[in-house]
C-alpha cells in the first residue's frame, strides 16, 4: 500500500514475483501402479545411477499479474559444468525461446551477481511498460536477494523490491505456492508418461 501511495501519477502497479526451484532431471521417484506379469518382476526396480538421480539444475522464475506481459518475463535454467557440457549448450540455448536463458557455471545454484543480472533483464523487459506501470517485486529473504548489488540493479530498472518474510510465503509468495508445484508435478507426469510409452514400444 505504501509503495502504491508513492507511484507516479497515471500508473498502475504491476506485481512481480521472483524465485528459485531446484529441479532434478531423474523425475521417477513417484508413488503409482505398476502392472507386471512373472516373467517381467525382475525388471520392476529402477536402476538410476546415483549421479542421474543427484544431477539437478535450478529454475529461476519470474511471474506478473498481466497475462500480455508473462510471456516476456526472463526465466533462468541455471546448470552446472557437469549436467550441461559446453559442446552442447549452443543447441540448447538455439531450441529455447527467447525469453528463456541458460546459464552454465561451476554450481547450480543462484549467487549474487546472477540475481543482479536476471534483475537487469527483467528491467529491460519491462522498460516498454515504464511510462504506465510501476513494477513492485516481491523477493524472498534470501541473503543474494538483498545484496547492495541487486538493489542497485531494482534502482536502475525501475523496478521497487518487497521483502517476504519467511512465514508469509503461502500468502505473497504465488510462485512458490502455486506455479513451482503445479510445474513440477506437470515434469513429473510428462516424465512418466515418457516412460509407459517406452515400456510399450519395448
Amino acid at each position: 500500500n505504501c509503495y502504491r501511495s508513492q507511484g507516479a501519477a497515471g500508473t498502475v502497479p504491476l506485481r512481480l514475483n521472483l524465485d528459485e526451484t531446484f529441479l532434478c532431471l531423474f523425475q521417477g521417484s513417484v508413488a503409482g501402479n505398476v502392472m507386471l506379469t512373472k516373467k517381467r518382476a525382475r525388471q520392476l526396480v529402477q536402476r538410476v545411477p546415483a549421479g542421474k538421480r543427484r544431477c539437478c539444475m535450478t529454475h529461476v522464475g519470474v511471474i506478473c499479474d498481466r497475462t500480455d506481459i508473462q510471456p516476456l518475463l526472463p526465466q533462468v535454467l541455471i546448470m552446472n559444468e557437469r549436467t550441461a557440457p559446453a559442446r552442447q549448450m549452443a543447441a540448447l540455448r538455439a531450441a529455447a525461446p527467447s525469453n528463456v536463458r541458460l546459464v552454465r557455471q561451476k554450481s547450480a545454484w543462484t549467487n549474487i551477481l546472477l540475481t543482479a543480472w536476471i534483475i537487469r533483464l527483467l528491467g529491460v523487459a519491462l522498460r516498454p511498460y515504464l511510462g504506465t506501470h510501476q513494477p513492485i517485486l516481491f523477493l524472498d529473504s534470501l541473503r543474494a536477494h538483498w545484496h547492495p548489488l541487486v538493489l542497485f540493479a531494482c534502482r536502475c530498472a525501475g523496478i521497487w523490491p518487497i521483502c517476504v518474510p519467511a512465514s508469509l510465503t503461502w500468502l505473497l509468495q504465488p510462485l512458490d505456492t502455486h506455479a513451482f508445484r503445479k510445474y513440477k508435478a506437470y515434469l513429473r507426469r510428462i516424465y512418466q508418461e515418457v516412460r509407459g510409452e517406452e515400456e510399450r514400444s519395448d
